[in-house]
């Protein structure tokens, strides 16, 4: 893994999105054993896993937006 790289791991159904959305931001990793409602990003230090329901248009809304909200429950 190359350091500082991020990687998202989706299901091949929200690769299309995926690339639309953050085009060469991460680099894609199609898991045909998730669920349509999990993702995982990770870089070569860390890993979360979330549910794109719950908490992906949060995620989405914040990159697009380039917000802080560190310490906040805002969605």
């Amino acid at each position: 893994a190359e350091e500082g790289a991020l990687y998202l791991r989706i299901h091949p159904e929200k690769e299309a999105l995926m690339r639309e959305t953050f085009g060469k931001r991460f680099t894609l990793i199609i898991e045909p054993g998730f669920s349509p409602d999990q993702a995982e990003l990770s870089s070569t230090r860390y890993a979360v896993e979330f549910s794109l329901s719950r908490h992906f248009n949060a995620l989405l809304k914040w990159l697009r937006n380039g917000e802080d909200k560190r310490g906040s429950d805002e969605y």
